[in-house]
């Protein structure tokens, strides 16, 4: 399922996924470290002449790298995983 973040509303992410929006509640503190990692790869982008990225483009790329990096461990922890081991 191909999965695109929509908008970040404060505390909420509201998500299209096969054409069904559903919302997502973050935490302020989640909501605040997402803003710091887009600014910080901002001006990383700013720097090579590139466009900034939206907060909710950001969270697109998270989840679309991130989903296959988490699994459970055998006594129910989730965990991310090194893909590049």
């Amino acid at each position: 399922m191909h999965v695109l973040i929509k908008t970040i509303i404060g505390r909420k992410i509201t998500i299209m996924a096969s054409k069904k929006m559903i919302t997502l509640r973050i935490k302020d503190h989640q909501r605040e470290l997402i803003r710091e990692k887009a600014i910080e790869i901002n001006k990383l982008l700013i720097k090579k002449g590139r466009e900034p990225l939206k907060d909710s483009e950001l969270m697109h790329i998270i989840l679309d790298k991130g989903i296959p990096m988490v699994q459970a461990s055998e006594d129910g922890e989730v965990n991310l995983i090194d893909l590049k081991r």
